[in-house]
């Protein structure tokens, strides 16, 4: 018999889709939650009553580094602001049936400027932001990438939206922060500078001033390197199997998945369906459910 406090950690790959650009594997990172989510599709989260998890993940995603300039190219949106809630863990299901559900949690962010992006998120204003990884009644999904968001923290964050369900994206008005933790500058509280992070430029503090002047430079028609979605996927799939990277049964398979994502969303689990899909994680692993008195 299992016992009941068994802490598993498995490594699980935080990419929903794989896809070979010249020559190597490229995973696609994931980003946020869809506000207005209803009540009954959120998990138990990060309720600090639940007993130990029987069952830990920990997720690993590349967590890639980039200069002040690159950030501003890649984001959709850049603001500053706080945290205003703490996170509510969702479990979510990906598109693709052969998927394992994964955990998403969602805070909170209170809008004091905006840097680069829609005006609509003028101050005062609240944007949900998600981060890979959260908490069920049994399982727990551990992300070392993402970023240390404390409630009442200020920060400059580097956001990105996806407009279909790629890497478990659900349909919603959510965004997720840029290279996960290089995406999320806490303020200091020195000079109100915020800290870069990055090991790019020698982790220079930099201010709003000086994001600014890196949006300023900016070609009008934005950065071709944006975070895209399928399509963007569904491209470089179309180039790798012309230049020869990809065998025609490849291409299929990884065709067909994009176009998938390209056409519908991810969605949230209810409570009795992430429930279900927490027992079975715990199935696959050997570890059975203590009985309670």
């Amino acid at each position: 018999m299992a016992q009941s406090r068994a802490r598993n950690v498995c490594i699980a790959a935080v990419a929903c889709i794989a896809v070979l650009a010249g020559g190597a594997l490229l995973l696609k990172t994931p980003s946020p939650t869809p506000s207005g989510t209803d009540s009954t599709q959120q998990t138990q989260g990060t309720d600090s009553n639940l007993p130990e998890p029987l069952l830990v993940q920990e997720l690993t995603e590349a967590d890639p580094s980039y200069s002040l300039d690159e950030a501003a190219a890649r984001a959709d949106l850049i603001v500053t602001g706080t945290v205003a809630s703490e996170g509510t863990s969702l479990l979510v299901k990906s598109v693709h049936e052969d998927a394992d559900p994964r955990f998403f949690t969602d805070r909170t962010f209170k809008v004091d400027s905006v840097l680069k992006g829609s005006p609509a998120y003028t101050k005062g204003k609240d944007i949900t932001l998600r981060t890979p990884g959260g908490r069920g009644t049994y399982v727990e999904m551990l992300n070392n990438s993402a970023p240390e968001l404390n409630q009442g923290d200020s920060y400059l964050l580097f956001l990105y939206s996806i407009p279909d369900g790629s890497s478990y994206n659900t349909e919603g008005d959510h965004y997720y922060i840029l290279g996960g933790s290089s995406g999320a500058w806490k303020q200091t509280e020195e000079d109100g500078a915020y800290v870069n992070p990055s090991a790019l430029e020698g982790n220079r503090n930099v201010t709003t001033y000086d994001v600014a002047a890196a949006v300023e430079k900016l070609p009008a028609n934005g950065d071709e390197n944006s975070n895209n979605g399928a399509q963007a996927t569904i491209e470089q799939i179309e180039k790798d199997y012309q230049n020869g990277s990809l065998s025609e049964e490849a291409y299929r398979d990884y065709l067909e998945i994009a176009q998938k994502e390209a056409s519908s969303f991810a969605t949230v689990l209810t409570s009795d369906e992430a429930l279900a899909a927490e027992e079975e994680m715990l199935g696959a692993s050997g570890i059975e459910i203590p009985a309670t008195s």
